[in-house]
Parts: structure tokens; C-alpha cells; sequence
């Protein structure tokens, strides 16, 4: 399991720091981000899996913004990995994220062999978005649920390393 952890962790760092509002960088296959999951120190790191087209995930977005911006001077970074097919990108995404004013890091993971991958992110996880994953040096802890904006603050505080 660390492997994959690895993987998000270093998509998360390969990638251009913050979203540039006019790119999203996009990953064929998960075996391209798997270092990504990797904690690093004691940094905390929430990556949210969602989609476009998904009204909940939409829901959260606004969010998980307030929050990322909120914790902007705490060790944690936010990633969000959008599953949406790579031709939506100009059309949905783009004008979505402008809209929302989502500063967030977005990628984008192009590999639709779900059973492949999802197991390796969390054994639990249905495939069902939204669904976030926080990671640190203490473990992992996956939610397949949408968020609130209270319950996205109180989860983020419960695994924040002091």
C-alpha cells in the first residue's frame, strides 16, 4: 500500500504547483501517479477523486476551497484528481473551476480500467465519487462521501499532524 501512496504523492509534486486556470495536466494511467500517495514530513496531503458531471462532487468543490485557502499556512496540500474523459477538459472542466474560482491543484487521470486501480487506493471504496483520501507519516484514511463544509473542517483538523 505504500507504494500507492507513493504514487499520489508524487503526482502531486511533479505536477505545476496550484491550478493555472487555462491547463490541467493529464495522467494516461494510475501507474503514472503512484508515487503520489508517498507522506512526505509531516505534511498532510487531501486528494479528492470527482468529476464534472457528478452533482456532488460540484457540490464540494466550493468546499474544499474554503478549506484548502483557510489551511493555506498549515502543512497540508490539497490535490483534485478529476476522472472526467480528457475531451471535456475545454469545455466542462475549465469553464467549471473558473466559475467555482477553484485554486486548487486539479490533474486529471485518464484511466478508465477502474477495477485496476481503485482497490489501490482504498480496499473499501466502491468506486463511487466523491470520494477523498488523506494522507500523512500517521496513515491513511479514505471517505467516500460528499462533504460539507463543516464536516470537510472537522475531518481535515482530526488528521492535521501537530
Amino acid at each position: 500500500m505504500k507504494k500507492y501512496i507513493s504514487i499520489l504523492i508524487f503526482l502531486y509534486f511533479v505536477s505545476y504547483t496550484g491550478f493555472a486556470g487555462d491547463k490541467i495536466k493529464i495522467y494516461n494511467s494510475f501507474n503514472e501517479i503512484s508515487e503520489i500517495l508517498k507522506p512526505k514530513g509531516d505534511t498532510t496531503l487531501f486528494i479528492n477523486f470527482w468529476a464534472s458531471w457528478c452533482k456532488p462532487c460540484v457540490e464540494e468543490l466550493p468546499a474544499i476551497e474554503k478549506v484548502r485557502n483557510e489551511y493555506s499556512n498549515k502543512k497540508i496540500k490539497f490535490l483534485l484528481v478529476c476522472l472526467d474523459d480528457p475531451s471535456k477538459i475545454e469545455n466542462m472542466v475549465l469553464p467549471l473551476l473558473k466559475r467555482l474560482d477553484i485554486k486548487a491543484h486539479v490533474v486529471l487521470l485518464d484511466d478508465t480500467d477502474y477495477n485496476s486501480w481503485i482497490d489501490k487506493i482504498d480496499p473499501s471504496w466502491s468506486g463511487a465519487i466523491p470520494g477523498s483520501l488523506i494522507i500523512n507519516q500517521n496513515g491513511k484514511k479514505f471517505y467516500e462521501k460528499s462533504f460539507t463544509y463543516a464536516e470537510l473542517k472537522q475531518v481535515i483538523n482530526n488528521h492535521l499532524i501537530p
